[in-house]
């Protein structure tokens, strides 16, 4: 996927953030080295690693010891109404974007 300065400010857009041309320019072509950094990981042989949510500490030790901090209650919730309300458009009770992304 070509990251262009137009698709950026495509997202900017989405986000409500305002971007000049030339900030469009340049987050481009950051976003462009993003993109490249994950595709080079994406290469990586990482069969047979278990996956990590930390590299500091194993995963199993930190559920082990943070299970039961906080007891898993149902607690109120807001409603579909409360939730959409400051929605800029909504379509069939959910969150209604344009597509930005070409496949």
């Amino acid at each position: 996927m070509k990251i262009t300065p137009e698709l950026t400010q495509k997202i900017a857009d989405l986000a409500q953030i305002q971007l000049t041309e030339d900030e469009s320019i340049y987050y481009a072509s950051e976003l462009a080295k993003i993109i490249t950094s994950f595709e080079e990981l994406s290469k990586v042989n990482t069969e047979g690693i278990d996956p990590l949510i930390n590299p500091l500490f194993d995963h199993k030790e930190f559920f082990a010891h943070y299970q039961g901090t906080r007891p898993d209650e149902v607690q109120e919730s807001l409603s579909t109404q409360q939730v959409l309300k400051n929605a800029p458009s909504v379509e069939s009770g959910q969150f209604k974007i344009n597509s930005f992304v070409e496949e």
